[in-house]
């Protein structure tokens, strides 16, 4: 990430404006002291990161304090369409003016009030520092510190966790020898196509979202059958992609998580433990669909083993940054608490924000519940192009989850 954002600076790459839409008795003044309180309580979040070239290595460094960025706005006298209006802005004014790594501040805070009962919340940091399962406990974490300052309540206990470092050290003997092992099982004999153009330039705009239903019936299908949502999808997705190319040989990126379970205290730790890779897989018309998605399942599990790979090993292998995929697939299942219940009396009803990758486009999937997002980049893929990679990916996740007899190649036609 540090070397894609040197490489383009200004360019936004990595930086993550969310927005929460709130119901619910949110105040300002408890919101900040519950920011400043969660800061003070969690050092990655009073951490900045340098990139030294000479030999290229990541140093953090913590900072004994540091004074959150928090500010306060009152739009409730504005309409529906200029409140509207004005939260795109200030996503994108957010997502420009971006971070510098090496500040000591890496995110900051907009609460907007929007009518009674209603806020929104956007929380804007560098990817850098917080996996989406990091932030997600920080949310629940921010939401219950925030009820107790606007309550007068004692705080919720501040449970020690596991340091970043010990992932770390951990992390830094498997990458490369993880990175070989996946070029030769997985991706070397492959000649994908690609979807959309390459990247010839920073793109003046961040990337455009759009929101689409999938087939609900798809979680009941892989719990019975003993499959992944992942496996699912990665499949769905993989045909999708083999129907626009025409060719049975396909490669995409992957952000897949590194929380391993022999790190002690990984559920819980705070920090970046994801890797985004290169898939790749070579479709047979000719393979039943069940056999497919067995096969993928147990493929999943092996790429999971080699999830701590140096992307930058595999660049070379593959000739270049842009070389390896122009689009990109997530699966998000994050330990939301506030997806299920109110927080300190807010609920969280909505959410929003802005980013930016190398990708074209993100196939971005919502495990709970299940739902589609296409963000895309608007300098090289098309409003209509998404659109119909998206009802094409809900069809095709009909069919496959419609009959048990299928093959492959029923899936291309």
């Amino acid at each position: 990430m540090l070397r894609e954002a040197a490489l383009a600076p200004g360019r936004g790459a990595y930086i993550v404006p969310a927005e929460l839409h709130i119901e619910g008795d949110l105040d300002p003044a408890a919101m900040r002291t519950a920011f400043r309180r969660l800061v003070e309580r969690n050092p990655v979040l009073r951490t900045s990161v340098t990139l030294h070239e000479l030999p290229e290595r990541c140093e953090q460094t913590v900072h004994s304090a540091a004074e959150p960025s928090f500010r306060y706005e009152d739009w409730s006298a504005y309409s529906d369409e200029e409140q509207e209006r004005g939260r795109r802005e200030l996503l994108e004014e957010e997502w420009r003016t971006g971070f510098a790594p090496e500040a000591e501040q890496l995110s900051r805070m907009t609460v907007l009030k929007l009518g009674e009962r209603r806020s929104a919340l956007v929380w804007t940091r560098h990817n850098v520092l917080l996996d989406g399962w990091s932030f997600a406990q920080l949310y629940d974490e921010l939401l219950d510190l925030h009820a107790a300052a606007r309550d007068g309540l004692p705080e919720p206990q501040d449970e020690p966790r596991e340091c970043f470092s010990s992932y770390v050290d951990w992390l830094a003997a498997r990458q490369r020898e993880s990175a070989e092992r996946l070029w030769e099982e997985q991706l070397g004999e492959l000649s994908p196509r690609t979807v959309f153009s390459p990247e010839v330039g920073p793109s003046p705009k961040p990337y455009r979202e759009l929101r689409f239903p999938l087939p609900q019936r798809a979680e009941a299908y892989a719990r019975e059958r003993g499959l992944t949502l992942g496996t699912l999808m990665e499949a769905a997705w993989a045909t999708v992609l083999a129907r626009r190319t025409g060719a049975h040989d396909v490669r995409y990126g992957q952000v897949f998580s590194a929380r391993e379970a022999e790190v002690h205290g990984v559920e819980r730790m705070l920090g970046l433990m994801i890797s985004t890779l290169p898939s790749g897989l070579r479709l047979d018309p000719g393979q039943p669909v069940a056999d497919w998605l067995t096969e993928l399942q147990r493929r999943g599990a092996r790429s999971k083993e080699l999830s701590t790979a140096d992307l930058g090993v595999l660049q070379e292998r593959a000739g270049g940054p842009g070389a390896l995929w122009d689009t990109l697939l997530i699966i998000h299942n994050y330990p939301h608490k506030f997806q299920d219940v109110p927080a300190g009396g807010l609920r969280v009803v909505g959410t929003a924000g802005f980013s930016r990758t190398g990708a074209a486009l993100i196939a971005s999937v919502d495990v709970k519940p299940l739902r589609l997002a296409m963000i895309y980049d608007e300098a090289r893929a098309d409003e209509p192009v998404v659109r119909e990679l998206a009802a094409e990916l809900a069809a095709v996740l009909d069919r496959l989850t419609g009959s048990e007899d299928r093959k492959v190649g029923d899936l291309l036609g």
